[in-house]
């Protein structure tokens, strides 16, 4: 899927819950989905973040009021623009209309990042390329969070289209060539509900001397 399909693709989505989640479900089950994620991250307090493809701003409004900085990406306009207003009267947070593999920022920028259903839109090679570039931009010490569907989708009942539903494994060796894995499990609420043991997360750390 080029970039110009998938942004068509998204654009044509509704701003809202559904849409970012594309599951027309998702109202039902979006705010348990999100508490469970954000239990699986460190304290962020003070913290400088990373968060491509950030939508709406889902999980962007949530990680501002504790954060040192949040850079939010999305190379969807009406998203950010949707986060941006979301986001209103809070100073610490910079938006940016941009695509993750154009995005460009010095070493050792950011103490977290934060990804949440990216990887599995991009091609083999994007991901390992993006993977080289995030543990560059990732400070010492710092972490990364990933969620991605694996195998198959969030619904396995309506995949989506043009995505790469890897190996979860495939994830961790990509990773873990710079990054620590510190955990790693299971969206409980996609098994609860979907009985779908596929949505995975990991959290990784880049050791204080990479």
């Amino acid at each position: 899927m080029n970039n110009d399909k998938q942004r068509t693709f998204w654009e044509q989505q509704n701003l809202d819950v559904q849409g970012m989640m594309l599951n027309e479900e998702a109202s039902e089950f979006e705010d348990m989905e999100r508490q469970e994620i954000l239990g699986y991250l460190p304290d962020l307090t003070g913290k400088r973040i990373l968060e491509p493809a950030a939508g709406i701003g889902r999980f962007t409004t949530q990680f501002a009021p504790k954060a040192g900085h949040v850079t939010a990406l999305d190379f969807v306009e009406q998203f950010i623009d949707q986060n941006r207003a979301a986001c209103a009267g809070l100073n610490n947070v910079t938006l940016q209309v941009s695509d993750i593999m154009e995005a460009e920022f010095a070493p050792e920028s950011f103490d977290h990042i934060f990804i949440n259903w990216l990887l599995m839109y991009l091609t083999d090679d994007h991901v390992r390329l993006l993977s080289e570039r995030l543990q560059s931009w990732l400070a010492p010490g710092g972490t990364l969070f990933l969620r991605e569907s694996c195998i198959s989708a969030s619904n396995p009942n309506a995949p989506h289209p043009h995505t790469h539903y890897r190996d979860p494994e495939e994830y961790e060796r990509i990773l873990t060539t710079g990054l620590a894995l510190l955990n790693k499990g299971k969206v409980q609420i996609y098994v609860q509900r979907y009985n779908n043991p596929n949505q995975r997360w990991w959290l990784f750390s880049k050791g204080n001397n990479s």
